[in-house]
């Protein structure tokens, strides 16, 4: 057959293995609720957390009410144990309080959830293509595999290339009827568990998984590489770094996004300076070539910029004037309380926020923020004897040999995510990608 992906969605399947129960972690005197409905509860020692959860590969997400994301490398999943770790290490056995109750139905209910809107159960892919040991193709499993297609390239296909998609189905129809409905369906299913998503957080996981999958089944089956899916999918995304263990893909569109999103940071946080051409291919050169030493977390981050940045961008252009300007006020707030600390001064005070007195902005408007920002800001600089634009340079440790990669490791996968909820949350996926009367996606 041209392509077969039934065998990409098993692991989606094999975590249908539900995680819904109660889960306590004796050792660090936990205690995890996690719902039907995507939700969890979390007790620990020092408090309490509560938000939604994610599991996709290998990849087990918590982010709460906030907008604060965590992520964890799942190592087993039983009825009875949950294990795993975190970015330092750390190693968390849950056991289940109640395995009896647990549901083994959650996901599959979600992937047969009719009532989830999709592009191909549309009337008009009704159309017969192809009919076969009594077994009927129609156009809608050819746009099954079209619509998995422009998720994970963000690209409506062209017709010439749905023409070509639709042959090669037909033609695996040909030669096994049953296989490929079977194939078809289980896509589709699996299509509908991301489609019933609202949480972006959980889409991207998900598609991260799909094409690292795809990814790793061409390069076991190089000939796969010459389908129409592949060499579709290849033309509008290149691999720059492949980690199979974390089912993770870093593509061209995933750097470029980066910069954009450290551009318009810099930006908030008032340093209006653009980046190079040269800066970005050295950034993505030392990048790539230093991709496997990353920690995961980092790792998650570059390959997540193309959805984060996304989403980012279309909050930010929705917002109104004043909107933006308290995002810019916040962010502004947020940099200052990071500058470093003064190691000499004329009264003895150390400047940059950390052994000032912490400000309490919630009773300023955006325009007293500013003012007092910039007046602290003119205040450190005259420390150092430099220039504002100096000193906003210096205190990220700019210097021209690697400007995007030290300000990349200033950032981390909270921050984004805490940038994206202030920004009034990143659960419009679906409404920034729409569908037209024919059921293409719109990107």
């Amino acid at each position: 057959m041209t392509f077969v992906l039934f065998a990409l969605f098993t692991s989606m399947k094999t975590h249908a293995q539900s995680l819904v129960g109660l889960w306590s972690e004796p050792t660090f005197q936990m205690q995890l609720q996690l719902n039907a409905d995507g939700s969890y509860q979390l007790q620990y020692a020092q408090g309490n957390s509560y938000g939604q959860y994610a599991l996709q590969g290998n990849q087990f997400w918590l982010q709460d009410a906030y907008g604060n994301a965590m992520v964890y490398t799942a190592h087993q999943l039983t009825h009875n144990n949950f294990q795993i770790s975190d970015a330092n290490g750390t190693v968390m056995n849950f056991v289940n309080q109640n395995p009896t109750t647990v549901s083994h139905s959650s996901s599959t209910s979600m992937a047969s959830n009719t009532s989830v809107a999709v592009p191909w159960e549309q009337g008009q892919y009704n159309k017969e293509l192809a009919n076969k040991d009594g077994q009927i193709l129609k156009e809608k499993e050819v746009r099954i595999y079209t619509t998995l297609l422009e998720f994970l390239i963000e690209a409506n296909l062209q017709p010439y290339q749905v023409k070509q998609l639709q042959q090669a189905v037909v033609a695996d129809f040909q030669a096994s009827p049953a296989a490929l409905l079977q194939d078809a369906n289980q896509v589709g299913n699996a299509l509908k568990v991301i489609y019933a998503q609202t949480d972006f957080v959980q889409i991207g996981a998900a598609r991260q998984e799909l094409f690292a999958n795809l990814h790793g089944y061409a390069q076991q089956n190089p000939t796969l590489k010459q389908s129409p899916f592949f060499q579709i999918l290849y033309q509008h995304l290149q691999v720059l770094a492949y980690d199979s263990a974390n089912k993770l893909v870093l593509t061209d569109k995933d750097v470029a996004a980066y910069i954009s999103y450290v551009e318009f940071t810099n930006n908030l946080a008032g340093v209006n300076q653009s980046i190079s051409s040269q800066e970005k291919q050295t950034f993505q050169q030392q990048l790539v070539s230093g991709f496997a030493q990353l920690p995961l977390e980092q790792k998650q981050v570059f390959c997540s910029a193309r959805l984060l940045w996304q989403v980012v961008e279309a909050n930010w252009n929705q917002m109104s004037a004043a909107q933006q300007q308290q995002i810019k006020s916040q962010m502004m707030a947020n940099s200052y309380q990071n500058q470093p600390v003064s190691n000499h001064s004329s009264n003895g005070a150390n400047y940059g926020g950390y052994n000032e007195a912490v400000k309490d902005y919630s009773t300023m408007s955006g325009d007293e923020i500013m003012a007092d920002m910039n007046k602290d800001l003119k205040r450190w600089a005259d420390e150092k004897g430099m220039t504002i634009e100096e000193y906003l340079e210096y205190r990220r440790g700019f210097n021209a040999s690697m400007p995007i990669l030290q300000r990349t490791s200033m950032e981390s996968h909270a921050t984004m995510m805490n940038v994206i909820n202030n920004m009034g949350g990143g659960n419009d996926y679906w409404s920034v990608h729409d569908t037209d009367s024919a059921g293409n996606i719109i990107w």
